[in-house]
């Protein structure tokens, strides 16, 4: 007895701008799904084996949307270039759009593609509770008065005013 598999098919919709332009937002391919979470994760700086902020976190978005936004006609045909292929419109074209387009094809493209951001789930929540409790009982045991009261620290410069 064999698993039915869902189509290969990529899930899509037709979207047509106010302007008369047309595009088809494709489903999240694998290769797209692998771009979008290396920029992502690489976005992430490091110091000490600790997250200490991003760097670029926010190129993901529109480096997804230009992986799976194509130019198309009315009918849903895909646009091909000169080669005669159909291309994705590509990061250039994306960063040049208002953002408010660029994030409505990226919510579209995570309706199409529920798998492409992970749901939470209570163990990998009980995880980041027991790191939170241990960053906590370091922090305990290093840190000063003010640290452990959520005090903050202030110095004077001199008169600033001039």
């Amino acid at each position: 007895m064999s698993t039915k598999l869902r189509s290969l098919k990529p899930l899509h919709e037709l979207v047509e701008t106010e302007d008369g332009d047309f595009f088809m937002v494709l489903e999240a391919s694998s290769d797209a799904v692998v771009e979008y979470r290396n920029a992502t994760t690489s976005a992430a700086r490091m110091v000490d084996g600790k997250l200490s902020g991003w760097d670029g976190l926010h190129d993901a978005e529109p480096k997804l949307v230009a992986a799976c936004v194509y130019r198309s006609d009315k009918d849903g045909k895909l646009v091909a270039d000169r080669d005669g292929k159909a291309r994705p419109v590509g990061i250039a074209k994306v960063k040049e759009w208002p953002y408010e387009v660029t994030r409505w094809f990226f919510d579209k493209i995570k309706e199409l593609s529920p798998k492409l951001v992970d749901k939470p789930t209570v163990e990998g929540i009980d995880r980041q509770i027991e790191a939170l409790r241990k960053q906590r009982e370091m922090l305990l045991m290093t840190a000063g008065e003010d640290d452990v009261k959520g005090k903050a620290s202030t110095s004077t410069i001199g008169d600033i005013s001039g």
